[in-house]
Parts: C-alpha cells; structure tokens; sequence
C-alpha cells in the first residue's frame, strides 16, 4: 500500500515533469501563427492595420520591407510628451503612448537616435526614442522593442498612417533596436516560421476581383507563406550586403545597410545583353513602397531601351514614378513589340522578365509612357526591385536563412 507521503512525492515529480516539458512562461511554445494582411495601395506604398498598446490602438501601418524597425508617431515634440499641437498636423493619426498600460520607456537602456538626411523627411532630423509595448498583428502578439518618433519641426504634410511596420532582414552583427518587429516576435516564438511573403493584385490582373487578396490590392503573409500561389519551383537567392546601397538609393547618416538584396548578375533587353559594372557588381534591392516604381535599368540600358522603343522626350508635372526621371512617350499601338526586359540574379541561368505591358504605363494625361527609374550612372549597379518587377511573381523573404525566394505567380 502507498502512503499518503508516497502519492504526493509522485504527484510533485510529474507536476514538475510536465512544467519541464510544457517549457517555462518566458520560452513559450512555438506559436503556429500565419496571417495573410490584406494591403492598401497608396502613394507611398502599401498600407495595413495592426494595433499596439493596451488597451489596444489600432494603426494604420505603413509595411515597410526597407526599414529596421516597428515605428510609432507618437506624442512626443521637441522631447516634450503631450505636445501634438506642436509638431504634427490635426488630422495626423498617431499612437498615445500615454495611454497605454503596457508602454514602457526604454531611453536608459537604448539611447536616443537621430538620422540626417534620412527618407522619411530628408534633410529634417528623423528622431527616435526606443520604447517597447504589445504589438499584435493579426493573431500574434509580442512585446517589441520599437522607435517612437520625436519629432523637432512641424510636419508639413499629415501621412496616411500612424506607424512604420518595418520589415528588413536582421544581420548578426544588429541588436535589437535594429531588428524588425516581425523577427524580434519570431524569435520571441509569436510566429510560426521566420518568412514572409508578398504578390500584388494589381489593376488589370488576371485576377479582376482580387480574390487572392481578399479583395485588396496586395497580400503580404507573415510566418510562411502559401503555396497555392506558387507556380514552377521557388528560386532562392542569398542576400548579400551592399554598401553602395546608402550612396546610389537610400541615404542615411548614419548609414543603414539592411536592405534584401541579392546579387544582379544579368541584364538584357530582349535578347541583347547590357553591362553590368565591373568594379562594384550590382545589387537587386527589394521594395515594394513608392522607390519599387518603375522599371530598375542603368543609365545606359534605359538609353538603349528609349532608341528600340523609338521613344519621345516628354516634360511632365505628374511624373509615372518618383526617380526624377527622364521619361518618354511610346506609341500605345506598338507596346505589345517592344521586347522584355530581362535579369537573372546570383549567377541563376533563368532570367526573370518584365514583358512591356508592365513597363510602358498611361499617364494621368492618356499618354504611354516608358516607367523606368535609373540610379547612378553609367553601366548597372544597384536598382529597386518593387511592384512593377514583381507584377505576376510571389516573393518570400527568409529572415533566418537570409535569403530571397522567387516563384511565377498562380493566379488560380
């Protein structure tokens, strides 16, 4: 016969078995979240809704593939809380950190930073104190470290969102106020896999009603990504780190360097190949915001696509893209000739095509025009890779492999 002692010696040892196999309330078990955000297309890039805080405050996120970290325009102006009127439009969305029960300061442990120029207001101070507080993006919420704005001048425009979601790759070498909210809350086990994935539903696609989307104008998923979109096999490719990525395209003081970007090994316009620079190779920069706008080509290679096309020089006062250009008009009749442009990456044989329907675009005034952005000079070197290039493609970035994969988009 057992004694009472006996029984509860027993009931301790598997109590505190099951504790050590349940894990402990700071390594919670791997969450199984997947979230598929429906995206707004906007002007500056694409939009979603997420909240922070407790109780939570829903924001309207601008999804950011270029940035390091979760941001929040907050109420702080010239390092003064409360002080709104100050610094920021009346019709300004904005997070109130004050209240909120789960913010918390974190200015003793991540000191202030402040970047000029920058690409949110260019030659003004982008200023940020780190903070942290529960973010939650469809089912998965987490505790994140994030960059809450103060702001030293008026805004002279109001954004049409009240935070920055930013997704860009984490390196070995960044702490955690630069890494993004997504891969803090998956190595916080919020999130099912370390991926994200993205396909545009755009206007005149083959899928007319946006069903992929859920009836939006994009979809980015987060903790995986859905294989019914992909046709043919996926072509992975190794981010590499790209200096020239903080000269040629987005310029920070201090400089940013983490952008997903994989090797440009090829270029052609149809069948004829353009030089790639010699000295610094090339980089394919992902974006999808406003810079993925147009057509990426070397100074060069556009010159040569504008005497194929037998293209125009027109002046404009609303520009197809924000590249500042030069751009030209084609005749609308004789699009469908003109021939693809092509580029394969990481020494890949494929090459991945944008035919000209997807390059030569309608201005606002009816006319087509070549939507092509160069940076640089010369022969190709660095390009931003975004909803134009992405037109009819899937694409998954992995943020513990550090890798981008490209598939042909299925529409059904």
């Amino acid at each position: 016969m057992w004694s009472d002692s006996h029984e509860l010696l027993i009931l301790y040892i598997l109590s505190t078995y099951a504790l050590f196999v349940a894990g402990s309330p700071s390594s919670p078990p791997r969450s199984r979240a997947v979230v598929h955000l429906p995206l707004k297309w906007d002007p500056f890039g694409f939009l979603s809704e997420m909240t922070l805080g407790t109780p939570p405050q829903k924001l309207t996120s601008f999804i950011d593939w270029t940035w390091i970290s979760q941001v929040a325009i907050a109420t702080f102006c010239n390092g003064i809380q409360n002080n709104i009127g100050e610094c920021l439009p009346a019709e300004q969305q904005y997070f109130n950190e004050s209240l909120s029960t789960t913010y918390r300061n974190e200015s003793e442990r991540y000191a202030t930073r402040t970047w000029n120029p920058n690409h949110f207001f260019f030659d003004k101070d982008f200023t940020a104190r780190y903070s942290s507080d529960v973010l939650t993006v469809g089912p998965s919420s987490s505790r994140v470290i994030m960059q809450t704005g103060d702001m030293s001048f008026k805004s002279p425009f109001t954004f049409p969102f009240g935070a920055i979601y930013g997704l860009s790759p984490v390196f070995s070498n960044n702490n955690v106020t630069q890494q993004s909210p997504f891969y803090q809350a998956w190595k916080s086990n919020a999130w099912k896999k370390p991926l994200m994935a993205f396909h545009h539903c755009y206007e005149g696609s083959p899928d007319r009603r946006k069903a992929t989307c859920d009836g939006a104008d994009g979809r980015q998923t987060l903790g995986g990504y859905d294989r019914r979109r992909i046709r043919g096999r996926i072509s992975w490719h190794d981010v590499i780190r790209f200096p020239l990525v903080n000269v040629l395209d987005f310029i920070y003081d201090p400089p940013q360097y983490q952008y997903w970007t994989i090797a440009l090994t090829g270029l052609s316009i149809g069948d004829e190949p353009q030089a790639i620079n010699r000295t610094a190779g090339a980089g394919a920069v992902f974006d999808h915001a406003s810079y993925g706008r147009g057509a990426p080509l070397s100074v060069k290679a556009y010159a040569h696509l504008v005497n194929v096309t037998q293209a125009k020089p027109i002046n404009t006062t609303d520009p197809i893209n924000n590249g500042g250009g030069p751009f030209f008009e084609v005749d609308c009749n004789r699009t469908s000739t003109f021939p693809p442009i092509k580029y394969r990456f990481g020494g890949d044989r494929k090459a991945w095509e944008i035919p000209p329907k997807h390059y030569v675009d309608r201005a606002s005034d009816g006319k087509c025009v070549l939507n092509v952005r160069t940076l640089g000079s010369g022969d190709m070197v660095i390009g931003n890779f975004g909803e134009t290039f992405l037109k009819d493609k899937y694409v998954i970035m992995d943020f513990e492999k550090l890798r981008v994969g490209l598939a042909h988009l299925s529409w059904y």
